[in-house]
């Protein structure tokens, strides 16, 4: 993901069966510099997002099950966010809120978003099928997603407003 500062967050640095992390890392592929590192136990640290100040990052972690974690930028104050029994991941943060696919709705994956402290967890959307993969539009008013019918054997990628509100358009056919 890439920082307002120019820096990206490599998802995670896997050292084969011990250890894996996420790291920093300059745009031209030099100065990996590891920020947070776990023992490899099946539960890859992912899809890392960082702040809109770059400060913190969110990602999904798991510790038995997969939820949001955040932390400072340099690797301190790890905090669970979503702390649910159900699977929550892909993070994406925007000015207010950080966005997050779960299962916690419906059976299905569905977008929710957060407040950054993890309060407030809200559904987005709430619709047969499988919604995945949030994008938060730089001012934060639309989101873009991926939704399929079935097991996303043929995704498509939608915008919606961020609140929920609206009519979901098609973006890909």
């Amino acid at each position: 993901d890439w920082c307002s500062n120019g820096k990206i967050v490599v998802a995670y640095r896997n050292k084969g069966d011990s250890e894996a992390g996420i790291g920093i890392i300059n745009p031209d592929g030099t100065s990996f510099t590891p920020i947070y590192s776990q023992p490899n136990t099946g539960g890859i640290p992912e899809w890392p997002s960082w702040s809109p100040d770059c400060s913190e990052i969110a990602f999904g972690r798991h510790v038995g099950n997969w939820d949001i974690w955040k932390m400072r930028a340099d690797g301190s104050d790890l905090v669970n966010l979503t702390n649910h029994p159900a699977v929550d991941g892909l993070p994406d943060w925007s000015n207010e809120y950080i966005f997050f696919r779960s299962y916690r709705g419906n059976g299905s994956a569905d977008i929710y978003k957060m407040n950054p402290d993890g309060s407030n967890v809200t559904p987005i959307t709430n619709n047969s099928g499988v919604e995945t993969d949030p994008a938060v539009s730089p001012d934060g008013s639309k989101i873009v997603f991926a939704h399929d019918l079935a097991s996303f054997f043929n995704p498509q990628v939608y915008i919606m407003n961020a609140d929920g509100t609206g009519v979901w358009t098609q973006l890909t056919f």
